[in-house]
């Protein structure tokens, strides 16, 4: 399969904006938020990115949106630099934002929050407009009497409804899903993750699922990139690495989930708080709060693990697994 969408070691690095931390630390630190990351989405995909708070997964997907360019590294869509794409191609390259309610202005209605997209892709008869644009709404859901309402009269769930056929008004090929069911109740949680996955099999876009909720995920990816402290440490299809997961940052974020599978005797829950990406630790940036590391030895505090193949297609960062492919330590 194609790939449409990848990043080949991208990087995106900012300067802190506090002087105490300047001051303190002697140089104008910068603050690692992707670091090295080498991704590939393909044509119709799913890929879900996981991850606790701050671990640079909103960044990432930021950078396959072009909203932000690489400190180093390249974004490629089709195979052609993002950054040299030309505009009618960028189109195809959309965002859907957690809050729709802060992305819609309130003083349009929803037929002409809709109708702003349509016009762009070519259609200016007002029979036209009207056609889509009912058919946008079909798409997602919402009868057409809903042209009329404004954002102050749609509930959360309807509201991501609406972004979403503003966002597919521009047909797009690939769409950035930042954390789009965090805002809603589980009801309508699952009513947009079945949309989403419906949409995206139906009309072959691929998606990148930014959620640091994992039955979400689960739901609805294809393939799963785990990532920590600006890394992808750990990517799988979405079945194995629930099954069987192999990074232990990866393990401890599944043993948080309680109803997962209740007689598991696996033990790897995180301890402590992630660091600063101002002042990553030295080696593995997992091992001062790894359940493993001392059985590994002094090499988790010495260098960092490559991103290596225990499969065709499953890879993880860890010095657990050696590049023979022998696992050294973990007991699943």
């Amino acid at each position: 399969m194609a790939a449409l969408i990848e990043t080949e070691s991208v990087k995106r690095y900012y300067a802190s904006s506090s002087w105490l931390q300047r001051l303190l630390l002697l140089r104008a630190n910068e603050i690692q938020a992707v670091d090295g990351v080498t991704l590939r989405i393909d044509e119709g995909e799913i890929v879900g990115l996981v991850g606790e708070s701050g671990c640079g997964k909103t960044t990432l997907g930021w950078l396959l949106a072009g909203l932000v360019q690489p400190t180093e590294g390249a974004v490629r869509y089709r195979g052609r630099s993002l950054a040299s794409i030309d505009t009618e191609t960028r189109k195809k390259i959309q965002l859907l934002f957690q809050y729709p309610r802060e992305s819609l202005n309130p003083r349009h209605n929803v037929r002409t929050i809709l109708s702003y997209p349509i016009r762009k892709m070519g259609y200016m008869a007002h029979t036209e407009i009207t056609a889509r644009l009912h058919s946008l709404l079909d798409m997602v859901g919402l009868p057409a009497h809903y042209a009329d309402r404004y954002s102050f009269q749609l509930s959360g769930g309807e509201l991501q409804r609406v972004a979403l056929a503003r966002t597919l008004a521009l047909e797009p090929e690939f769409i950035v899903c930042d954390e789009p069911t965090s805002a809603v109740d589980m009801n309508v949680k699952v009513q947009i993750l079945k949309l989403l996955s419906d949409i995206s099999r139906e009309k072959g876009i691929s998606l990148l699922f930014i959620s640091h909720d994992l039955s979400a995920v689960r739901f609805i990816a294809d393939r799963i990139c785990v990532m920590y402290l600006g890394k992808v440490v750990e990517q799988a299809p979405a079945r194995q690495l629930f099954e069987h997961p192999h990074h232990p940052y990866t393990m401890a974020l599944l043993d948080a989930i309680a109803d997962l599978d209740p007689e598991s005797t696996r033990k790897a829950s995180l301890q402590g708080q992630p660091p600063s990406p101002l002042a990553p630790p030295a080696g593995c940036r997992f091992h001062p709060r790894c359940a493993y590391q001392e059985q590994v030895g002094s090499i988790c505090r010495q260098r960092g693990p490559h991103l290596q193949p225990l499969s065709t297609d499953h890879h993880v960062r860890c010095f657990l697994y050696p590049e023979n492919g022998q696992n050294i330590a973990l007991v699943q």
